[in-house]
């Protein structure tokens, strides 16, 4: 009857509506460099990935293109949350919802299978527009892109994944998404903030430091300022000194990033955790070096934790890591399941200066600790036992540096008959080691490198050392 129809078209019109003016895109800053690069590739490929760390805005980014473009299109479907859609209630599921929107009526299980070359056959000539959002396994996207192979050359097929891996051989371009520069970040931030694209008078400087915190990325701009928004400036200043000093993150921003740590195999997570706590921004060669004698084959490790956009290779051949991800690294060793808090002793990995310092003057069991990482441009004292590293079975990294430019200012109080450094000691840096001779009796055959820069050593070790690598 009359009604009936009118209640079909109302929903058709809310449904073009809601398509064309998501909500996410309410208050959308334009970032002129993602923005010009994704829209060139669309008008010239027809299969497209975007490619990002989680928080960095490729959702919003998809989102963007499709209320811009869906109007265009004879059949059209945005799948939001791939990833976690499948894990609940399997590909077949999200598969089906996929043909029910292009083909605008419902498809059952049976028909997806019994059907395919009809399927495919009605979706051919068409042209459509399919977003796969957050795609993170390369079986899941040939299944879901099964009845898409043979898109006409007006039709578009756009991919968001944290796995560059998935993309590979199955788009025409890539498109990775960049961190935002600081006035994009500053308007971003201030919206949630203030409610206009500038800060208010009073808190341009704390602005300037809530920007910098966040680097770039999107989510941790909009959840900092939403977090601050109508608070008064000794807040401000209080929740800020807070972040920049401690691990933690906002829950909010945390939770994101641990999605893409728990992705990982246990051999990567390893990894990741290394180069957070010991190797961020040096030599992949000689990351590669150190971590291989750890049997983690870092070569083809740290690709996959690149392709994940977990860590970065720059032009100079570095390894960087982001600042939220090294304190993700730091929150994960720290604690234990349901927020329990691990004892410095208990924990894997060392590098904050007070939790060092109380490990290395304990007299605690220490035998869970695999790597201390010590800045000695610190103005402090650090004394050492006599049964320190001896304690430390399975320590594999020990590294007491002066960073780049930087002087040495830590007073070392370490005993003449320092008992042995742990034979599984891979790595060992200590600039200025005071003794003259490296504490006996040592078993280097794991040793990979040693460096003592501005040391006393006269002599490594009193025997012959054999099968050191």
């Amino acid at each position: 009857d009359d009604s009936q129809l009118i209640d079909e078209i109302v929903k058709d019109v809310w449904k073009l509506l809601s398509l064309r003016y998501p909500n996410e895109l309410k208050d959308i800053i334009e970032t002129d460099e993602n923005n010009k690069d994704i829209e060139s590739l669309v008008k010239k490929h027809q299969r497209i990935g975007i490619w990002g760390l989680g928080g960095m805005g490729k959702t919003t980014l998809a989102k963007k293109l499709f209320a811009k473009h869906f109007a265009q299109y004879d059949s059209v479907c945005f799948l939001e949350n791939v990833r976690e859609d499948t894990e609940k209630n399997g590909v077949t599921h999200v598969r089906n919802k996929l043909l029910c929107e292009l083909l605008r009526r419902s498809v059952t299980a049976s028909e997806a299978v019994g059907l395919h070359t009809f399927i495919k056959r009605r979706l051919t000539g068409k042209m459509i527009l399919v977003v796969l959002d957050d795609v993170d396994d390369t079986e899941q996207l040939d299944d879901l892109c099964g009845y898409l192979d043979e898109l006409g050359p007006d039709s578009r097929l756009i991919i968001t994944t944290k796995n560059r891996h998935v993309l590979v051989g199955r788009v025409d371009e890539i498109h990775p998404v960049k961190m935002w520069k600081f006035q994009e970040s500053l308007k971003l931030f201030s919206l949630g903030a203030f409610k206009q694209e500038h800060p208010k008078e009073g808190y341009e400087i704390l602005s300037k430091r809530a920007v910098a915190y966040a680097k770039g990325i999107p989510l941790a701009l909009k959840v900092l300022g939403s977090h601050l928004f109508s608070r008064e400036p000794d807040i401000w200043d209080s929740e800020l000194t807070h972040l920049e000093k401690n691990v933690q993150s906002l829950s909010k921003i945390e939770k994101v990033l641990k999605v893409s740590y728990d992705g990982l195999t246990t051999r990567e997570k390893e990894i990741f955790l290394d180069i957070a706590f010991f190797f961020n921004d040096e030599k992949k060669d000689f990351v590669t070096r150190i971590l291989d004698a750890c049997g983690f084959n870092a070569t083809s490790g740290i690709k996959l934790l690149e392709e994940k956009a977990l860590v970065t290779i720059s032009n100079s051949n570095r390894i960087q890591m982001h600042d939220l991800l090294k304190k993700l690294a730091l929150q994960i060793v720290r604690y234990k399941e349901y927020c329990l808090r691990r004892g410095p002793e208990e924990r894997s990995r060392l590098c904050d200066t007070e939790e060092v310092r109380d490990v290395f003057k304990s007299r605690k069991e220490t035998h869970k600790v695999e790597g201390i990482h010590f800045d000695l441009s610190q103005d402090v004292k650090l004394d050492v036992r006599v049964d320190t590293f001896n304690k430390m079975e399975e320590l594999r990294f020990l590294r007491l540096n002066v960073p780049l430019g930087k002087k040495r200012l830590t007073i070392v109080k370490i005993p003449e008959d320092l008992m042995s450094f742990p034979d599984k000691l891979m790595y060992l840096e200590w600039n200025g080691y005071p003794l003259k001779t490296l504490s006996q009796p040592f078993v280097a055959e794991l040793l990979v490198e040693i460096r003592l820069p501005h040391s006393d050593v006269e002599y490594l070790w009193h025997e012959k050392q054999v099968g050191i690598r």
